[in-house]
């Protein structure tokens, strides 16, 4: 922040050596991905209002005359921000907000339609804007040619979206969704003699064995308000009865993220599934943990886990089923 100060200061002053020297170092500090755009880990700036530092840091940037190639790239990471988080307050909003629609009408943001195509239907264009279309398709007219689906931008500008395809199909038969942005692992493990093993459909189950069921989560930006759902294997039993707020230590999260550097939740125990409701999910890798005891004899299916931003449902992973035995 300090820098983006001086670097304003001095383009004020017109000491345009300084403006290019502090320029460099800013953009040398920057982290840029192609899907998140132009940003500044937290250690690189001073201030804990992540979002109002880079909007001020967009706006000094675009004055002193930064390629277009930075300054949509900027836009874009805000824009991802706001996809997948809350901005705390009104001023943040208009902020942010403000120093947006400034820059873009300098560079790439425009109003024309996307195009998007599913196998060979061309879908009415879709103005700019947030915008919801649905389409259904019944008996034979449900062809392979239908998962294809082909969106062309006619222009630079970021635009977001999400198709949600919904069909029926055995729990045995899901296979684990692959997405970048937010993936989900679901493991088992044998507790014996206090040691973690890692079950499989040969392990050789009995009633009253102890099973940990690990939930992996890794996201590539800090998200909020997000609600994990583990289906319950039938034939056990949570070992944790009572909800209540659980806290799991990182791997690899932004240190400054949470205190302790872990993740907080609410986890709600039931007869159907396990829920988890997280208030914020640092970027990085987390582990939820629980236990169950088996107490029944059968074949079961352990279900699927699945995972969803609840304002952005677009950001969602789920795992794939499979069968044990239980002797």
């Amino acid at each position: 922040m300090e820098q983006a100060l001086s670097c304003y200061y001095a383009h004020l002053m017109n000491n345009k050596e300084k403006v290019k020297t502090i320029q460099k170092a800013l953009l040398n500090t920057a982290t840029t991905r192609k899907n998140l755009g132009t940003y500044w880990n937290q250690q690189t700036i001073s201030t804990t209002e992540k979002i109002e530092t880079h909007a001020f840091l967009l706006f000094v940037l675009d004055a002193i005359g930064s390629d277009s190639t930075t300054i949509n790239s900027i836009q874009l990471n805000l824009l991802q921000q706001k996809r997948s988080q809350l901005w705390e307050n009104n001023r943040t909003t208009a902020l942010v907000s403000s120093v947006i629609l400034q820059t873009a009408n300098k560079h790439s943001f425009s109003n024309n339609n996307a195009q998007i195509t599913i196998g060979t239907i061309v879908l009415p264009n879709v103005n700019s804007g947030a915008k919801e279309m649905t389409k259904s398709w019944y008996g034979t007219s449900i062809t392979p040619e239908l998962a294809t689906v082909k969106i062309i931008q006619n222009n630079s500008s970021p635009s977001f979206g999400a198709f949600v395809w919904t069909y029926s199909e055995e729990t045995d038969k899901i296979s684990a969704s692959k997405k970048e942005g937010l993936t989900l692992k679901k493991e088992i493990y044998l507790i014996k003699n206090g040691k973690e093993n890692l079950v499989t459909k040969n392990t050789t189950l009995n009633i009253g064995d102890q099973l940990r069921i690990k939930l992996t989560v890794e996201c590539d930006r800090t998200m909020e308000f997000i609600h994990l759902k583990d289906a319950k294997m039938s034939g056990s039993e949570n070992l944790q009865q009572l909800p209540g707020y659980r806290f799991s230590y990182a791997q690899g999260n932004e240190k400054w993220s949470l205190p302790y550097y872990g993740l907080s939740y609410y986890e709600i125990p039931s007869n159907v599934t396990t829920d988890f409701f997280i208030e914020q999910l640092p970027k990085g890798t987390h582990l939820i943990s629980y236990d169950q005891y088996l107490t029944n004899i059968g074949g079961f299916s352990i279900g699927t886990a699945e995972i969803e931003s609840m304002y952005a449902p677009e950001f969602r992973a789920s795992t794939k089923s499979e069968r044990l035995k239980v002797r």
